[in-house]
């Protein structure tokens, strides 16, 4: 069974593959098929490694065609929802979902369009890192395509917002107070992102800007948790958006640890 931490500060989620329950040896070999759904809180953070980057020249991404990707999905059920897509210039993709989906992995730019593979960590689910794929095409500026997972088939319909990624934004522009949905404030100043609690995790990051894009890397560890299984090493992106206080006044976070057991999202509004 799914279990869920309360989250006090900063409001990420953080989903695990692993349970906390007491069980026996082969409820628990049988409870790893399944992840195990955690909130917990982020502080401190640390700089961003290379294992995802890939050769920007081979990707073939730059300013033009890479960056946030918005739109909708239709899955095999013909069920539908909404994702977003953010695709860096060294050839890194995130995709989340409005189903507490994160696909993590990269991209590379094809005749028409745009490929990508990854993983997908999604919450109250037995795919945990199943392989993703999708093969994407521009259409002006929009771009849509087949994707699939094990079992699974669908196609995406996303508009392409370029003005977002080419946008004049710097180090600076993450400086300052930002909110989650409970009002509880995580600070940036000079790359360093800190938020301390004293009954959940602590997390400690470093941010730094990509190309002089709105494209940041972002590395934070996470210590002190009052479930010691969300200790751990996280590395993703965070990019700037718009919200209904103004431009580039949403920050927002994807990022996986390096044993690919946990992922951290959240949203957070500039105070």
């Amino acid at each position: 069974m799914k279990q869920g931490l309360a989250l006090t500060a900063l409001a990420f989620l953080l989903a695990g593959c692993n349970g906390g329950d007491e069980t026996t040896s082969s409820e628990s070999e049988a409870n790893k098929q399944i992840p195990q759904a955690r909130n917990v809180v982020i502080r401190n953070i640390i700089p961003m490694h290379q294992q995802h980057m890939k050769n920007v020249s081979a990707t073939g991404l730059n300013a033009e065609n890479a960056g946030l990707f918005e739109g909708s999905y239709l899955n095999g059920d013909n069920e539908t929802g909404t994702m977003t897509l953010f695709v860096t210039t060294d050839g890194r993709s995130y995709l989340l979902s409005d189903d507490t989906e994160l696909v993590v992995g990269t991209a590379e730019k094809t005749a028409t369009g745009i490929k990508t593979t990854g993983n997908i960590y999604q919450d109250a689910s037995d795919n945990w890192g199943a392989l993703f794929t999708s093969n994407l095409h521009y259409n002006m500026n929009t771009l849509s395509g087949p994707y699939t997972l094990p079992g699974v088939a669908g196609q995406f319909s996303l508009i392409h917002r370029a003005d977002v990624l080419n946008r004049s934004v710097d180090m600076a522009s993450l400086n300052g107070e930002w909110i989650d949905e409970d009002n509880e404030i995580a600070t940036i100043s000079n790359g360093m992102f800190t938020h301390l609690d004293k009954t959940d995790c602590d997390v400690s990051g470093v941010i730094n800007q990509q190309d002089g894009l709105n494209q940041f890397n972002f590395s934070m560890f996470t210590s002190g948790c009052a479930d010691p299984d969300a200790d751990g090493f996280f590395t993703g992106l965070i990019y700037l958006s718009d919200n209904e206080s103004g431009q580039s006044n949403q920050l927002n976070i994807m990022t996986l640890d390096s044993s690919k057991e946990w992922f951290a999202i959240e949203t957070l509004s500039r105070k």
